[in-house]
């Protein structure tokens, strides 16, 4: 095995074992090995590369950041999670149905309330599909190919992120 490929390697294995993303995983792996560190410029390495979809903090202001499809999460948001997870699954029956019925009663000034941060949620997530199916599109895959993938038409998908050839 080449020494690239045993880098990647154990780049994959931290990530996974961590959580960390691969580039903090590659980062840290180097720190550690510093003959296997190939140089950076400082702008690649301080500037931010994606932030948390809950707390909007950048990947180089948390420990961690967990990439899902197109939504990200920082260590902590993941660690305020699992502490109201552990609450709610402590309260009694009576608790927990309560608070369920108040969540889904709420009045049409608190749904409004909410709109703004949705749409803001929303349209990052808009943006972020738009980014990777563009970058599909430079590497040569069809409409009909994303279509597929999305579950529309070609046309639909083509009208909505644009009909520019890739390259």
């Amino acid at each position: 095995m080449t020494k690239r490929k045993h880098l990647k390697r154990l780049v994959r294995t931290r990530a996974a074992t961590t959580g960390e993303s691969y580039a903090i995983a590659l980062r840290r792996i180097r720190q550690q090995r510093p003959e296997d560190h190939m140089p950076a410029t400082p702008a690649a390495t301080d500037k931010p590369i994606a932030s948390c979809s809950f707390c909007h903090k950048p990947n180089t202001e948390v420990r961690n950041l967990v990439a899902g499809p197109g939504v990200y999460i920082c260590n902590e948001c993941v660690e305020l999670s699992a502490a109201i997870v552990a609450e709610v699954a402590s309260l009694p029956p009576a608790e927990s149905a309560r608070l369920r019925a108040q969540y889904a009663g709420r009045s049409a000034e608190e749904i409004l309330g909410m709109l703004p941060g949705v749409a803001r949620s929303a349209a990052r997530i808009e943006a972020e599909l738009a980014h990777w199916v563009s970058r599909l599109r430079e590497l040569g895959i069809g409409w009909p190919q994303i279509a597929g993938a999305l579950g529309t038409s070609a046309d639909a998908a083509q009208q909505r992120f644009g009909a520019a050839p890739p390259g």
